[in-house]
């Protein structure tokens, strides 16, 4: 995942959120600590999500720029990527963030500028040349 492009890409959801409650961590069932966020979405660019919702990170996420996602800190804004949705639909089943860009106060149009145009113009998904998975398709 080389590019914003490219991100946008392998999402299903893209959105400008603001984080709110934050509860945990507590341990998911690949055994990772996880962070739940309770999150307002305030801008969609791909996709379709409830007006607020859960979203789940590592609790070891770091703040670093080689990584895919800051940690949602509540009160602050954020740009996210969101694979699927919840496998029954549910509203209140945490989604996982694959990506979490901050966009506070004057990062806010540069980082919707920054999106917007990834969505536009999003690379297909690439599978990986190191996957050894074989699927067979009938």
């Amino acid at each position: 995942m080389d590019t914003d492009r490219d991100k946008a890409g392998v999402v299903e959801h893209v959105a400008v959120v603001t984080a709110g409650e934050q509860s945990g961590p507590t341990r998911g069932s690949d055994g990772e600590q996880r962070v739940t966020v309770q999150v307002t979405v305030d801008e969609v660019f791909k996709g379709s999500l409830p007006k607020t919702m859960p979203v789940s990170q590592g609790a070891t996420e770091q703040a670093r720029p080689d990584v895919l996602q800051q940690p949602l800190v509540p009160g602050h804004r954020y740009v996210i990527g969101v694979l699927g949705g919840p496998s029954d639909g549910a509203v209140s089943e945490a989604r996982s963030a694959f990506f979490a860009t901050s966009a506070d106060g004057a990062q806010l149009q540069a980082e919707r500028a920054r999106w917007k145009d990834a969505v536009a113009h999003q690379n297909p998904e690439r599978v990986d040349p190191g996957c050894t998975d074989i699927v067979d398709v009938p």
